[in-house]
């Protein structure tokens, strides 16, 4: 069997092909970690809330500690995307590596703010994470509806400075279902339309 020569107009549509089928994988994956974090972070938002404002706990924060699922929830969707895609593309890395020093950022900060008992400002540094994440990756993928989110998150990290703590956390849930939950769910729904009409 002999390899036929292409002419540029098919190899460029090989290659457009494959950048969108890239792109689909990003988004697909993008909308699993967003779904996790997104719950875990607004079910920690409304407990702490709830342990604060109704229980009157003191150790209200201990909320907080759902954020080891979503550590090992996101080995667990980052192993099983390396076995269903063994090779990654510099957009894979460059999405992977944003998030993975969101996450070490969101740690770090926590320790800090604890150790330097400012722990009650750091919903505004929170939301400023979110809202680069989420303005970074919606620039690469292009995807709206993640960049729309970033700028809500600005926005509420810049009205929290004005808030009581019991105001900032439920901000804080707000800020989280603007930028990682609607999107997420419309990133699915994008897929499921994209895969219908395939």
């Amino acid at each position: 069997m002999e390899d036929k020569p292409i002419n540029p107009e098919e190899s460029l549509q090989i290659i457009h092909g494959m950048i969108e089928k890239t792109k689909q994988n990003i988004v697909y994956r993008s909308s699993d970690y967003l779904l996790l974090w997104g719950w875990l972070v607004l079910i920690a938002c409304l407990a702490q809330y709830f342990l604060l404002t109704v229980i009157h706990y003191r150790y209200h924060y201990y909320a907080w500690h759902l954020m080891w699922l979503g550590a090992i929830g996101s080995v667990y969707l980052f192993l099983r995307d390396r076995k269903v895609r063994p090779v990654r593309t510099y957009i894979d890395e460059s999405v992977s590596s944003l998030w993975i020093g969101i996450i070490l950022m969101y740690f770090s900060l926590g320790f800090i703010l604890a150790y330097l008992n400012y722990w009650e400002h750091g919903f505004a540094f929170y939301m400023l994470l979110y809202a680069l994440g989420t303005f970074v990756t919606g620039r690469i993928i292009r995807f709206r509806p993640l960049v729309y989110g970033a700028f809500v998150c600005f926005i509420f990290a810049w009205l929290s400075l004005f808030l009581s703590y019991e105001n900032q956390i439920l901000l804080n849930a707000a800020a989280i279902i603007a930028s990682y939950l609607i999107p997420a769910y419309l990133l699915k729904n994008k897929m499921r339309t994209a895969h219908e009409t395939a």
